[in-house]
């Protein structure tokens, strides 16, 4: 597989959902041959995945190369190109923070049924629904990135439909249809608003799902889908996993871009709890409504992408920015480091910099737009802590949208 440089390409209205990356605009194209990309916390090659077995308990990924065990896996990459693709009517958000894309195709009372190009048909109850988000439908003066934010960060112990207009209706969601839903308010009585009137629909969680253990699968799919599921059968057409939410589902490897690792040898940094995180703006209150810090997406609120490559796990950030971390049991810290491709004119100039207890261990020295990514490998089992710093670089603060690609520490 040969990785595509810095290459240009017409990038269309893209988002991030929450902390997890999503770029609803774009679709993927799969490696020549199968060629998959292996990831283990040791080491990176390419193979044919063949598929998954399980002997003694423990499963393992067999390719035509080699048989390793499942839980040293970081991730399988099946893709990295991106071609352009509709947005989805809608991106449906699930309790436990998975993701679906797609459109309405059926709906009831209990929930609804979601088809996309991965998976044909999908049914959702509405207890495990948290969110819905209709792309289309996003004001032009906001992101999707933030309003989505700020729609899964609230809380409000009723139903809330945010509209295309910009007002809101609280209550409760009696139904969802093709086209329309239905809410129950206290002041309006029963309403009946069509999907084109909606940019956004929150559901009251009344319980938060317990918090999920053990080795776990994350299956991010072609048309912006996120699933979670403990791995059941696998081989070079298709695989099967059991969804907590969803329950049993069959993808096709070919709508496949990335699978990554829960519970095994590494752990992404966007699924751990920083200990704090400091941003010093170049000016006074800069940037006050977003996040100096994104989990699984740019600064920009797309997919963090580098040299053209998306990586659906990672930090973006804008100097200066620095993020600590506790060390815990873990002994490495890896990633790829590099000036986000969202970056326009190539003035993004930054240096990344990594800290052990507050002190210097490493540092990328001057990194500018267009450069190809820099790997970092840090050992930092004898440190209580250690924290991330992007620093500004000979161009200030312009368009330093500075991407932790796939950082991760390793037991």
């Amino acid at each position: 597989m040969q990785r595509p440089g810095a290459t240009p390409f017409e990038r269309v209205r893209s988002m991030a959902l929450g902390s997890p990356w999503i770029v609803l605009a774009l679709m993927f194209a799969a490696f020549p041959a199968g060629a998959e990309e292996i990831t283990t916390y040791t080491n990176r090659w390419e193979a044919r995945c063949k598929g998954l077995r399980k002997a003694g308990g423990r499963w393992s990924l067999v390719t035509d190369r080699r048989s390793v065990p499942l839980e040293d896996v970081v991730h399988i990459r099946y893709s990295d190109q991106l071609l352009e693709g509709a947005l989805p009517q809608v991106m449906v958000w699930l309790v436990n923070g998975d993701r679906l894309a797609g459109s309405v195709i059926e709906g009831s009372a209990l929930g609804l049924t979601i088809k996309s190009s991965a998976l044909p048909r999908v049914k959702v109850d509405l207890e495990r629904i948290r969110a819905l988000v209709f792309p289309h439908n996003i004001p032009a003066d906001h992101t999707v990135a933030t309003a989505t934010d700020r729609l899964l960060s609230r809380e409000s112990r009723r139903d809330v439909v945010v509209l295309r207009a910009g007002s809101e209706t609280q209550g409760i969601i009696q139904r969802f249809g093709v086209g329309s839903l239905e809410i129950s308010t206290e002041r309006l009585g029963n309403l009946t608003i069509p999907y084109e009137k909606v940019s956004a629909v929150r559901v009251f969680e009344e319980t938060p799902p317990p918090k999920a253990t053990g080795l776990r699968i994350v299956v991010c799919l072609t048309d912006g889908s996120r699933i979670t599921g403990t791995p059941k059968r696998g081989d070079e057409k298709e695989l099967e996993i059991e969804s907590p939410v969803l329950g049993t589902l069959r993808i096709p490897t070919s709508r496949i871009l990335l699978i990554y690792l829960l519970g095994g040898r590494s752990t992404y940094l966007s699924d751990l709890e920083p200990v704090e995180v400091k941003a010093t703006p170049f000016f006074p209150g800069e940037f006050p409504w977003r996040p100096y810090l994104n989990r699984d997406q740019g600064y920009g609120g797309g997919p963090i992408t580098l040299g053209g490559v998306v990586y659906p796990k990672g930090l973006g950030c804008h100097s200066k920015v620095e993020a600590t971390y506790a060390v815990g049991s873990y002994r490495t810290l890896e990633g790829l480091l590099g000036i986000d491709d969202e970056v326009a004119g190539g003035k993004g100039s930054v240096i990344f910099k990594v800290l052990l207890d507050g002190r210097e261990v490493y540092s990328s020295g001057e990194v500018t737009h267009g450069q190809e990514p820099k790997s970092m490998q840090v050992d930092i089992a004898a440190a209580k802590t250690f924290t991330l710093v992007v620093e500004y670089g000979k161009n200030i603060h312009i368009q330093d949208r500075a991407d932790w690609a796939d950082i991760r520490v390793s037991r």
